[in-house]
């Protein structure tokens, strides 16, 4: 699998990353099966979460194809953050969507929705399957309850221990023969230094993109033109020597630029935060990649004043017109 992983396109290679991730978090739990109050808490962004977490689950039951998975995310969610440790949260998000996809004997749609409430972060997932019966609803959360025959009865009881750890909440609510939505409720924070709140364009400026997949390119285009309704100075790049033939002779130009850079490139060395480093472009740079959530990228692109977007949102982020 990790020899193939490159001819993957960046989507499945983003699946298998962060199944792997999971899988590999989940392991270590397992060897100490008290909680882990030690984590890593950090301030996350919800949207990119749950956009990654949707497509792995469409591909997790693709084998359900009249069982649906949507999400709704605001457009002012964009933004999110919340503090939370990060593969708990995966972990957490995954049992309760799969609680719901199991719910639902036949046809049926799973909802996740991202919304705010007062200075909140909701993540909602609501199913319409079988519902809970009103007796049975406080029980759901306790510890060893389960409907399901492999069961371990640690699922939503530990959805609601982590939340409570974190000073969040945990709400269900439930039809009999209708549905549950289950909601989780958390404090918002603020976004860290890395985050692009929105991308300013204008007609006077450049725009460079270095990436290794055509629809990257494709997409950046298309959103541009959308907003700016003309041509525009756009230049694409594939790898490193091309960028850096064109730096050296632009590089004297007084142009304001900005640059859209991959940060896992196929077939080079270097990684497009090195190449952003080694050129010093450090100030006009936005890094586009689905390892934002590394610590380590975050703390460098911090260092560097790097910004950041996860690349599963570069089609989400807003772009908006300078006059």
């Amino acid at each position: 699998m990790a020899t193939n992983l490159p001819e993957l396109d960046d989507a499945k290679r983003t699946l298998i990353r962060n199944a792997t991730a999971r899988i590999h978090n989940i392991a270590n739990n397992l060897l100490d099966r008290n909680f882990n109050k030690d984590n890593n808490i950090s301030a996350q962004m919800f949207s990119s979460i749950i956009r990654s977490m949707i497509f792995e689950k469409r591909e997790q039951y693709k084998d359900k194809p009249k069982v649906s998975i949507h999400e709704h995310v605001d457009h002012q969610m964009y933004g999110a953050f919340a503090k939370i440790e990060l593969n708990d949260f995966k972990r957490m998000l995954s049992n309760v969507i799969d609680n719901a996809v199991q719910a639902i004997s036949n046809t049926g749609f799973v909802r996740i929705a991202l919304t705010q409430q007062d200075n909140k972060v909701v993540i909602e997932v609501f199913d319409n399957g079988k519902g809970i019966a009103p007796e049975d609803l406080h029980k759901v959360a306790l510890k060893g309850n389960t409907t399901r025959k492999t069961g371990s009865g640690l699922g939503l009881y530990f959805v609601d221990q982590k939340l409570k750890e974190w000073g969040a909440n945990l709400e269900i609510e439930s039809k009999l023969g209708e549905g549950t939505t289950v909601r989780l409720i958390l404090k918002k924070e603020a976004p860290p230094p890395w985050f692009v709140s929105e991308i300013q364009i204008n007609e006077e400026s450049q725009y460079v993109v270095l990436d290794d997949d055509q629809n990257i390119h494709d997409m950046w285009k298309s959103r541009i033109l959308q907003v700016m309704r003309q041509n525009i100075n756009l230049h694409h790049f594939e790898d490193e020597k091309t960028f850096g033939d064109w730096f050296a002779i632009n590089r004297s130009k007084n142009l304001e630029t900005t640059y859209f850079f991959d940060y896992e490139i196929i077939g080079q060395k270097s990684s497009g935060l090195d190449i952003i480093e080694k050129f010093n472009i450090t100030k006009n740079a936005i890094l586009i990649t689905s390892h934002y959530d590394n610590e380590e990228i975050q703390k460098r692109c911090e260092r560097l004043g790097v910004r950041m977007i996860p690349k599963e949102l570069a089609n989400f982020v807003p772009i908006v017109a300078q006059s």
